[in-house]
């Protein structure tokens, strides 16, 4: 993880990120025995929380699924992680999925590279995405269901989870649509009765309350 983070985005890991990084790795070791669930990272704003997203995305490869409900954060994002991005940290793709949300030929480009990708993939992909992207579109939300089936998404991160929940709560439904969409499809039966998480969920945000997890657990 360490070297993910040094390689990839020239820095050095703080204490707390070095750890939460390493727990959510473990999730996707299976020898590891830590069962993939979801973690509040609450830290202020410009603290650091992006990059453990993005070294855990860099280490684990695969797909990275980050949803925010503030479209210019996600577009953002994308654009910084592609400029910043070092070339000896191996294939990493960012893509904002709202900005081809009208562009089919983009769309087609995007799913084939995304479903193109193996178990012992070496690429790394990380999508961001407002709720609405993948509620209403119908192509980003296969690929979704199709990337959880096949086991090549590895986070999903839900970034700025005190608006999330303010506005899944109140005026936007489509965040409360991404339940059956996406968070419901997370979770699947084991043999003994029990629910397993596929991957890992990381919770950003710089403000919570124990109301904020709440919310955020009836939304999903």
């Amino acid at each position: 993880m360490k070297h993910e983070m040094e390689s990839c985005f020239g820095k050095t890991p703080r204490d707390w990120q070095y750890d939460v990084c390493c727990h959510l790795i473990e999730m996707g070791i299976p020898k590891a025995r830590v069962q993939p669930e979801a973690v509040f990272l609450v830290q202020t704003t410009g603290g650091g929380k992006s990059l453990v997203r993005d070294t855990v995305a860099a280490a684990t490869k695969g797909v990275t699924l980050s949803i925010s409900p503030l479209l210019s954060l996600g577009a953002d994002q994308e654009s910084a992680l592609n400029l910043e991005v070092y070339d000896d940290c191996g294939p990493i793709g960012a893509y904002h999925l709202d900005e081809f949300s009208t562009v089919p030929t983009k769309q087609t480009s995007i799913v084939k590279e995304a479903l193109a990708l193996t178990s012992d993939t070496t690429k790394c992909i990380i999508l961001f995405s407002s709720p609405q992207a993948i509620v209403e579109n119908k192509v980003w939300c296969d690929m979704v269901a199709k990337l959880i089936d096949n086991g090549i998404l590895r986070l999903v991160c839900v970034d700025e989870v005190h608006l999330f929940c303010s506005f899944g709560l109140s005026i936007r439904g489509e965040i409360a649509a991404l339940k059956p969409c996406l968070f419901s499809k997370l979770v699947v039966p084991s043999d003994d009765g029990s629910t397993t998480t596929v991957c890992p969920v990381l919770v950003m945000t710089a403000t919570a309350t124990k109301n904020t997890v709440e919310q955020f657990t009836k939304l999903t």
